[in-house]
């Protein structure tokens, strides 16, 4: 019976010559950054929807105020109505009619009642709350419309526009396109790596047994163009015409330019962007 083990270790260290991991590294960070912004954004988005619910409440809570008293009167005056009636002062005819209005005002109202009902099951979802502990937190100020502080501001400064999370998201989305683009321009170059391992076996036969250690270090010169130009076999006379590399070149300068397109179309207007020198794909060719 023969028994065989081994144990190794590798380790490799690619040498970034030409900025590939610096730049993926870099694009890695503003991708998480980016969504740190959008988790700041549906902070303000939640905060938003919950003053809306809110405002929409109070201002329910009020009619309801207000078509409870007028229930009140249009039930009076059809009891009113109703002693004239019995009485001989008045016809049946206005006893019904009174009815009929104080019934309308009561349907109303209980409408209404439904429409606050809903706005504190959103409020509830919103928040996380449980709805009857919803509902004496909010009783304090039922019907009471917030009254919004006055304020002097009679313009917004440009630099307020960085506070906002959907802006930060966006740029952060355009520096990681950006640096996609020099990690994939850093691939058209040769990659030089070190790797090494180290490794124990053993091995044992009837009674008989060895060991021995196994190591190896070294670099490696990798070429991705010629690589991929010899699985695709598009080699031409004028050299390396791989369509899948142009494709993978080709993909983050799109990306780019997507992003740019919708961080200007988010951050600017068009008065901003027509004193631009030359067209704006000329200045992104630039940048690289």
């Amino acid at each position: 019976m023969q028994t065989a083990s081994s144990l190794a270790v590798d380790a490799v260290w690619e040498l970034g010559l030409f900025g590939a991991n610096r730049r993926g590294r870099e694009a890695a960070v503003a991708r998480v950054q980016a969504r740190a912004a959008d988790w700041h954004d549906a902070r303000v988005s939640l905060a938003a929807e919950v003053a809306d619910n809110y405002m929409n409440l109070r201002a329910c809570e009020a009619l309801v105020a207000g078509y409870r008293q007028d229930l009140t009167s249009r039930q009076d005056s059809a009891r009113l109505t109703q002693l004239k009636a019995d009485n001989g002062f008045s016809n049946r005819a206005d006893a019904a009619l009174g009815n009929a209005s104080a019934a309308e005002a009561e349907t109303r109202l209980t409408a209404q009642q439904a429409e606050c009902d809903l706005s504190i099951k959103a409020l509830a979802a919103l928040t996380g709350q449980a709805k009857p502990a919803l509902r004496s937190q909010l009783a304090s100020h039922t019907g009471q419309l917030p009254r919004l502080p006055t304020s002097g501001v009679t313009s917004v400064p440009a630099q307020l526009l960085n506070q906002r999370p959907d802006l930060a998201a966006a740029e952060r989305d355009l520096a990681a396109a950006s640096a996609d683009i020099g990690a994939a321009e850093a691939k058209r170059y040769p990659s030089v790596s070190l790797s090494g391992s180290i490794g124990l076996t053993a091995v044992s036969f009837g009674g008989l047994s060895s060991k021995g250690n196994t190591w190896s270090f070294g670099p490696r010169w990798w070429f991705n163009a010629l690589l991929a130009a010899a699985n695709s076999r598009c080699v031409t006379s004028k050299g390396l015409h791989n369509p899948r590399m142009r494709k993978q070149r080709h993909s983050p300068y799109a990306s780019h330019n997507r992003s740019v397109a919708r961080n200007m179309q988010t951050n600017f207007s068009p008065q901003l962007l027509a004193p631009l020198p030359v067209p704006p794909r000329k200045i992104y060719a630039r940048i690289y």
